[in-house]
């Protein structure tokens, strides 16, 4: 028994020549022009029902966050389409920072970039 657990231990282990050639397989890619997002928030609240398919879509875009928590978009990396804007800009009236995520730093006030997620299909039900 104690030699069956030897060779699979022994046999498990990676190599240093098998982890080389994984290294080689994956490719990482990094795009320095890329805006970094400093948070991410959720403009929608997510009710699912069972069985339900949700797809949930992302846009970057400056934001000014105030002392308050409220958060007014300055503009968005890549340009949406008009009824999108209206929609985010209606949900971000009634969307807040809560204040104990900005008292511990973990988001901070001013100008900064930030990705909006959002719900399509709540876009119907929206009439401004």
């Amino acid at each position: 028994m104690f030699f069956i657990y030897l060779s699979f231990f022994f046999a498990c282990q990676q190599t240093p020549k098998s982890e080389h050639n994984l290294a080689d397989k994956i490719e990482i890619k990094e795009e320095d022009d890329t805006i970094k997002a400093t948070a991410i928030f959720w403009v929608d609240k997510v009710q699912r029902r069972r069985n339900e398919r949700l797809q949930i879509k992302t846009i970057k875009a400056k934001v000014f966050i105030h002392e308050n928590g409220k958060v007014n978009v300055l503009s968005f990396i890549k340009e949406q389409p008009e009824d999108v804007q209206r929609y985010l800009k209606y949900r971000l009236d009634f969307f807040k920072v809560t204040k104990i995520m900005i008292d511990s730093g973990y988001i901070k006030t001013g100008e900064q970039y930030v990705q909006l997620r959002y719900i399509p299909q709540k876009m119907h039900l929206f009439n401004p």
